[in-house]
């Protein structure tokens, strides 16, 4: 995994499930993987397809989920609208830079993907690699 604010943040990690009464890992890592790529439906989001083994790619997903890989490579580069307005903005008068703000976050709030402001994509899908898990284990 590559080292990154989230990659430590997987479902194992989260859900620490305690070993098994021969003191075995209640899961296997092969497991956890199917778990995963059973439940990545839930996030809603463009990931890689799954693996031949029927895995997806948890880095991948983690990216889109809780870095900013959903928000695409550019996403620190202004529109070239959002440029314009803020090259003029000191020059406008109080009440348009209002007016302008509101229609900016009406327009974005219709486009984003974000549950504002909860956004519980990952929870779900927590909750849904657990019971993929519990529904392959028993």
């Amino acid at each position: 995994m590559s080292t990154n604010l989230w990659s430590s943040n997987t479902p194992a990690r989260f859900w620490l499930l305690e070993p098994g009464e021969n003191g075995e890992p209640a899961a296997s890592p092969a497991q956890w993987r199917v778990a995963v790529a059973r439940s990545v439906h839930v996030l809603d989001l463009p990931l890689p397809p799954p693996t031949e083994r029927g895995s997806s790619d948890l880095d991948a997903i983690l990216l889109q989920t809780l870095g900013e890989g959903q928000f695409g490579p550019d996403r620190w580069r202004l529109s070239p609208a959002r440029r314009a307005y803020y090259a003029v903005k000191p020059f406008l008068p109080r009440a348009v830079t209002r007016m302008l703000r509101r229609l900016s976050t009406r327009q974005m709030r219709t486009r984003s993907q974000l549950g504002w402001p909860i956004e519980d994509r990952y929870a779900r899908f927590l909750w849904e690699v657990a019971r993929q898990l519990l529904t392959t284990t028993g």
